[in-house]
């Protein structure tokens, strides 16, 4: 040591010293300093003066200037004394920063040194201390580092360790902006190296932490870094999904992503890696939209957003198309908010179809989702990577080679097209606005577009529109489009495609198909397809709907149609949705489409689906029934009321199905006419709760059911077992208000004599989907004829014992015989009238359809006449017409051809400009990220370097006016003097700093002088002035291209207007004989329906007629003439007495019989049982019978039991009582 200053002060007079003992010295770095001499002198080559260690220790207040200083544990802080002289001596010559230098890049300046000394006592009796020494060298570090012009400010200490040398370095703020240049800052920046003191370092390898810091995203940082060389830091993020990109986005540019709404994203954990190789790289392990996944997906950040894309081995498109990728990609395209963009996702890769042997195909997927969907649908647009931009039907498909006419066909602009559905939406992907339809396609030009569809194997057919329009007209407004032509690879021959515009009632947009034509002998067949859906359909109801796949048929006669101008049949099928539920339709139109029957088939409806259709097209109130019926395949029409042929369809809504009622599926047949839905079927086998309902003598049961708005009622008529026999029974459900039900059937008391049975439900409500606990109750009460019957019984019985004395058995039997006599006598008697009543009736038939026929026919035979009549004078205004109208199909067609060309160029100049702002801003980020990878900010870097100079400056002017102001001080300012022991250390390290500050200025300012700088800087503006050429000359062609598109609409408008004008014209004069013969027939028709209803009456009111009533009167007394048995009966019961009375089995007075005789009478018979008691057998079989009976006068009531299966002991049971 040397230069040493000791001070003492109670008070701090001296600034830069504490109160008590200080020393101030001047230490000399030599080899007795081990390590720390070998970083000097070896690594930083700092010798001579600057070895010189400027420091101070603090010892306290308890010394005094008479003993020697007792130190045990100090800490001795100094820093070297090095000026600029010093710094440019020890700078290297190859280093173009100024300062010390540890390594190439890498400067150190304002070094300081700290020594310690750590005294520890020694263990055992002897009370020494040993003291362990050491060091650390402290100061500035300067690290040149790429994307910044001025170099990384850190603070740093080197210190030992087992005897290795160690680094740790700090950045100064602990942010880092514009790490590496990649655009992203780091919180937190250490960096440490472990390093030989034994010489110079050529390079030095860090370690290196930190923090990455980007909104909720985080993620700690590690690597390494060797400055002026290369350098790989890598940070984990767990799970960063849509969020953490945004994050990282916003981080990096300030600005905010549109984050994706229609499909549900998921990305992984990710990996950022930030390198001399690949500056920034960031790797998902994960990337999933829809059902599609891949690993190892790659996110790339730029200005205008990020991507996400990832590559996947195979992806096979989902459906029955067949279409794979392979060496394919799954794609996130996160856009900026404001950019006019959305955020999307997307497939792509080569295109393998399933089958055919194709030229390479590279296809972008776009992906996308319906409102009525939940899936990703998907169109793929693809190029042929080997063929050009123009290229010819042989090369495409070389099976034509052989085909010298077809095979030298030019195409343009040919595109690979396949789609899951119709897209009507527009891509720009698809710049010609390529028609997109299900499944597979080739589009391109020739002469105007090709469209394409395979057919099997490698054929294919292509759709040709001709460059000339050509059209049919078929009457009754139906009219062709253009004909195009369709090429058949496989037979190498041509077919005539067009389409179709067909008019309907209630719609004032005709009905647009595409079609083909097939010649095939005399007769012309045209299939074809409408797509979207036809609402409302002739005005029928606003939830019926068509589509949205509609099929045609139209057959032309070619004998006929020059004379008729009309197709021979017409017809179109297709999808049909009622309300909910959707199914398959078709139409049947005949000579005249104005003449319409849809006929459909809908695999499923409810009872509230069809109610509720039946209010919407009613306009009425029905409130809606219990869903306890389904309809199933059901075939339906609907109609406004035509006849095609000889079969009249009613207005309304019919149809025929399998209606599942109860469990149990039956024929059904229904109509909605008048408000109300009627349906009727047949049934083989119907469980209703205990009930079994069949059909009866080799007949269905039948079901009626009706649903309105005042009645809601279904009945079944079939037959049950009861009492081991089949009877009829009519069972009602009511459901309004609340399901009920019942039902009646006939039970015979005798063979002649019956009575009807009611049933009711037991329960007070019941529940139509579960009908397990439904019970019945019972009821009948006899009828008068009934009761009279067994009244007669009884009175039978009793003349019977009173005759018991006087007749004998011999003569009893006479009397039988002759009674039976008398009996089939009256029977005879009757039938010989009722045979003269039914001939008679059949007389009166035969005359009244006679003479009503004649008329119907005469009246049918003239309606004929007055309809062709119609018909031909139709005809002839149909011709008169088809001028008129084909000009304005022609105007029409020739405007759209042309509109469609003028649009496809507007679309074609739009994207071209689309793709030459795209190049050219590709170029201008480029551009920029380069300019900010190679120098950052260096603008601001030089200014910052700037204002570091200044300070060091203003320190070392501060410094040397203290200086002064102490030099000058009176010599009794000790406190002064003292201080300048201290100040001028100071000062040289403060100038050795500026020569470093100074060092980094010149290198920043060198560096934007440089010609790579102004070079990468002039790049920027040049690439500027490309977007902007790109965009004004992108903007003259689209605006030409948008002028040509206007002047081609104002034209062809023009030629359209005088066309329609035409016609409207044409249909205004109307045609006076078409008026005339349409009023004959209205005039006929209106003058003879009063005449032909009375006709029909006529017929309908025979069965009112005089002859009729007389029948059945006739019936009538045969009928009473089989019941009439009385005689007979009591004739039988005096036989059953006479033969008791001789027995002795009776016993009775004749008195008392004669008195029962004049004073009996039954007035009641009631029945009461339980349907489950005759079912089960459970009860009896038996009916629980209250009988009212009056004897004497007196009224009693007689509580049996009736069994069916012998009803003469009930009979006998009231006799007795």
């Amino acid at each position: 040591m040397k230069d040493i200053t000791i001070t003492y002060q109670n008070y701090i007079f001296v600034n830069s010293c504490p109160v008590g003992w200080t020393i101030s010295m001047d230490i000399e770095i030599n080899e007795e300093t081990g390590k720390l001499y070998d970083i000097l002198s070896k690594v930083l080559n700092v010798s001579g003066d600057g070895l010189l260690l400027s420091a101070s220790v603090s010892l306290g207040t308890g010394h005094s200037w008479t003993a020697r200083p007792k130190i045990s544990t100090f800490a001795v802080e100094g820093i070297l004394k090095i000026g600029p002289n010093q710094i440019a001596e020890y700078s290297s010559d190859n280093n173009d920063m100024v300062g010390l230098q540890l390594c190439p890049n890498v400067v150190l300046s304002r070094v300081g040194i700290l020594f310690y000394g750590i005294s520890v006592p020694s263990l055992g009796l002897d009370s020494t201390e040993w003291t362990d020494y050491g060091f650390t060298v402290f100061g500035d570090m300067h690290i040149k580092v790429p994307g910044s012009i001025k170099p990384l400010e850190l603070d740093f200490e080197i210190g030992e360790f087992e005897g290795a040398i160690n680094l740790a370095a700090a950045v100064r703020g602990d942010i880092w902006k514009n790490a590496f240049g990649i655009g992203i800052d780091l919180d937190m920046v250490r960096l440490s190296a472990t390093f030989d003191s034994s010489g110079p370092l050529e390079t030095l390898q860090c370690s290196v932490s930190a923090h990455l810091k980007a909104g909720a995203t985080t993620a700690l940082v590690d690597g390494t870094y060797t400055p002026g060389g290369s350098y790989s830091i890598y940070a984990y993020v767990q799970n960063l999904g849509c969020d953490g990109v945004a994050d990282l986005f916003r981080h990096r540019t300030g600005e905010e992503l549109l984050l994706p709404s229609h499909v549900d994203i998921t990305i992984g954990s990710a990996m950022i890696e930030i390198s001399n190789e690949k500056k920034l790289s960031i790797v998902v392990d994960k990337l999933e939209f829809d059902h599609y996944t891949s690993v190892n997906a790659v996110v790339e950040l730029s200005s205008k957003g990020a991507l996400v894309r990832a590559q996947v081995d195979r992806v096979k498109l989902p459906g029955d198309i067949g279409i794979d990728l392979t060496s394919a990609y799954m794609q996130v395209a996160f856009e900026k908010k404001g950019s006019g963009k959305s955020t999307d996702v997307m497939l792509g890769g080569n295109v393998v179809l399933e089958g055919f042997s194709l030229h390479a195909i590279s296809a972008g997927v776009h992906l996308y989702k319906t409102a009525t969907s939940n899936q990703l649908e998907w169109t793929v647009y693809g190029t042929f990577t080997d063929l050009q931009n123009t290229t010819t039907l042989g090369q495409l498909f070389p099976g034509l080679q052989n085909s010298s006419f077809l095979k030298d066909f030019a195409l343009q602009d040919l595109m690979f097209i396949a789609a899951s559905r119709d897209d009507p939406s527009l891509s720009q992907m698809n710049p010609q606005k390529y028609p997109i339809k299900k499944g597979v396609q080739f589009s391109a030009l020739f002469g105007l577009v090709l469209s394409a569809a395979w057919s099997t194997g490698n054929s294919f057919l292509l759709d040709v529109i001709l460059p000339t329009d050509t059209m049919v007209h078929l009457g009754d407004g139906i009219t062709t489009d253009p004909i195009t032509i369709t090429i058949d690879t496989s037979q190498l021959l041509l077919r005539i495609a067009t389409g179709v515009k067909v008019p309907v009632p209630g719609s004032t947009t005709p009905l647009d198909f595409t079609a083909s034509l097939t010649i095939k002998g005399e007769t012309v067949k045209l299939a074809g397809e409408m797509h979207g859906l036809w609402q409302n359909p002739f005005g029928i109801s606003k939830s019926v709907s068509i589509g949205p796949f509609l099929e045609l048929e139209l057959d032309i006669d070619l004998l006929v149609f020059p004379e008729t101008g009309l197709p021979t049949s017409f017809s179109f099928a297709g999808g049909l949705t009622i309300g909910e539920s959707e199914g398959d339709v078709a139409v049947e139109v005949s000579e005249n489409p104005s003449q319409e029957l849809l006929t459909g088939r809908i695999q499923k409806f409810g009872i509230r689906d069809i109610v509720a259709f039946a209010a919407q097209i009613t306009e009425l109130d029905i409130p809606p029934p219990p869903d306890f019926i389904d309809f199933e395949d059901i075939d339906l029409y609907m109609s406004t009321g035509v006849t095609l042929g000889t079969q009249s369809y009613p207005a309304g809504f019919s149809f025929h199905a399998s209606l599942v009622l109860f469990g149990t599926k039956i024929q059904a047949s229904a109509e909605v006419t008048g408000g109300v839905l009627k349906a009727n079927g047949s049934i083989d086998d119907l469980k209703v709760g205990p009930l079994q309902i069949t059909g009866q003598d080799s007949k269905q049961a039948s079901l009626d059911l009706q649903i309105g708005s005042t009645t809601q009622i279904l009945k079944v008529d079939g037959a049950i077992e009861f009492l081991d026999a089949y009877i009829g029974l009519t069972l009602d459900l009511e459901i309004m208000p609340k399901p009920k039900f019942s039902f009646n059937f006939t039970l015979h008391f005798t063979d002649l004599l019956t009575f009807i049975v009611d049933a009711e439900m037991i329960e007070s409500e019941v529940d139509l989907k579960d009908l397990s606990k439904l019970g019945f109750k019972l009821h009948a009460l006899f009828e008068q004829h009934l009761v009279e019957y067994i009244r007669g019984q009884v009175h039978a019985s009793l003349e019977a014992l009173e005759k018991r004395a006087d007749d004998s058995i011999d003569a009893a039997k006479a009397a039988v015989a002759e009674k039976e006599k008398e009996y089939q006598k009256g029977i005879q008697n009757a039938k010989a009238k009722l045979d003269k009543a039914y001939r008679s009736w059949v007389t009166k038939s035969n005359q009244v359809h006679v003479e009503s026929q004649a008329f119907i026919d005469s009246y049918m035979k003239q309606l004929h006449i007055l309809q062709g009549n119609v018909d031909n004078e139709r005809l002839t205004f149909n011709a008169k017409l088809k001028k008129a109208e084909g000009g304005v199909q022609h105007a029409n067609a020739d405007r759209a051809a042309k509109m469609r060309a003028a649009e496809a160029e507007v679309s074609k100049a739009k994207s071209k400009w689309d793709s030459d702002v795209a190049k050219a801003e590709a170029g201008l980020e480029t551009a920029k990220q380069t300019m900010h990878q190679k120098f950052g900010s260096a603008e601001a870097d030089i200014e910052a370097a700037k204002r570091k100079v200044d300070e060091v400056q203003g320190e070392i002017d501060s410094t040397r006016d203290r200086i002064s102001y102490c030099e000058n001080a009176h010599w009794y300012r000790f406190d002064l003097k003292a201080e300048l022991a201290y100040l001028g250390p100071k000062l040289l390290v403060l100038r050795g700093y500026k020569a470093t500050a100074d060092g980094i200025l010149d290198l920043a300012e060198k560096v934007v002088e440089g010609a790579d700088y102004i070079n990468t800087k002039a790049a920027i503006p040049a690439a500027e002035e490309l977007v902007k050429t790109a965009g004004n000359a992108g903007d003259l062609a689209f605006r030409a291209a948008q002028s040509t598109l206007h002047e081609v609409d104002r034209d062809t408008g023009a030629l359209l207007d005088q066309a329609e004008s035409l016609l409207k014209s044409v249909q205004k004069e109307g045609d006076a004989l078409l008026r005339a013969a349409e009023y004959a027939l209205q005039k006929f028709v209106e003058s003879q329906k009063s005449l032909l209803d009375a006709a029909q009456r006529a017929i309908d009111n025979l069965v009112h007629s005089a002859e009729w009533l007389a029948y059945q009167a006739a019936s009538g007394v045969l009928d009473l003439a089989s019941h009439a048995t009385h005689a007979l009966d009591i004739a039988k019961k005096a036989l059953d007495a006479a033969k008791q009375v001789v027995d002795g089995t009776i016993k009775i007075s004749e008195a008392t019989i004669e008195g029962i005789l004049k004073a009996f009478d039954i007035t009641r018979i009631e029945l009461i049982a339980t349907l489950d008691s005759f079912l089960n057998k459970n009860g009896g079989a038996h009916f629980v019978v209250e009988v009212d009976v009056l004897v004497l006068g007196n009224k009693e009531t007689l509580r049996l039991e009736l069994d069916m299966g012998n009803t003469a002991q009930f009979i006998n049971d009231i006799f007795h009582k």
